[in-house]
């Protein structure tokens, strides 16, 4: 009698234990934490419906939205006229669009040139890193990096704000219609002396007026606040973008 009420105890103490275990362990993916290549993943929300991949797949397919289910990816789509590859990737390496930085002794050895812009530090001494000269208004480095001082490409910034406006401007642009034709249909983008709104020629003119419109030309580097005000300098694309339904 002592021996079958003992065990009925353990029995109801495992169960309760079981329970207790299983209420308070998160819901996680179907695929557990660690996706193929063992990098640890995030736990899904307990109230967050758990898709199979082949799910998720056939959701994407339905929204007509292409996502690399094994990476995260998400492809824009791509407007064949003016953005056949979909997002553009402009690459911020041309022309002359860099600034010149302290090596490190925390001392501006080079004194600037042309139109280029002295950057004068905030405090007495500078963080190495810091920028001593940026490109000034025709966003071209003039200037020779003097002592420890050197040489860095800058414009990543505005180069990226292009490639959005560049691929948004597309997705609203007249479909029949060809780069070099002359036609505007969208003000996100429009001709800043290259002929056309959508010709290869207009894209650093695009980038320039961003660079001016972000200070990145007078202080070497883009700040997100400087990003943000940006759209209220009139007749830059960000100030159209803000007067603008996307």
């Amino acid at each position: 009698m002592i021996k079958n009420s003992l065990k009925m105890k353990a029995v109801v103490f495992a169960i309760v234990t079981i329970f207790i275990i299983v209420a308070f362990v998160p819901a996680i993916s179907s695929t557990g934490d660690m996706n193929n290549k063992d990098q640890l993943i995030g736990l899904v929300s307990k109230n967050q419906p758990i898709l199979s991949p082949k799910l998720i797949e056939l959701k994407q397919k339905e929204l007509q939205r292409p996502f690399n289910l094994e990476t995260g990816w998400y492809w824009k789509p791509s407007y064949p006229n003016y953005a056949p590859s979909g997002m553009p990737d402009f690459d911020q390496k041309q022309d002359q669009w860099k600034c010149i930085i302290d090596g490190g002794n925390g001392f501006a050895d080079t004194q600037k040139s042309g139109d280029d812009v002295q950057v004068v530090p905030v405090g007495n001494a500078l963080i190495p890193g810091d920028v001593v000269v940026a490109p000034g208004l025709n966003c071209a480095l003039d200037t020779v990096p003097a002592g420890d001082d050197k040489i860095i490409w800058s414009f990543c910034g505005p180069v990226a704000v292009a490639n959005c406006f560049w691929w948004f401007d597309s997705k609203y642009a007249d479909p029949s219609g060809t780069p070099g034709d002359g036609k505007d249909n969208f003000p996100l983008v429009a001709n800043y002396g290259a002929g056309d709104d959508h010709v290869q020629g207009n894209v650093p003119l695009l980038i320039q007026k961003l660079a001016r419109a972000m200070y990145t030309n007078t202080k070497g580097i883009t700040y997100i606040n400087d990003m943000q005000s940006a759209a209220l300098v009139h007749n830059s694309p960000l100030a159209i973008a803000s007067r603008t339904v996307l």
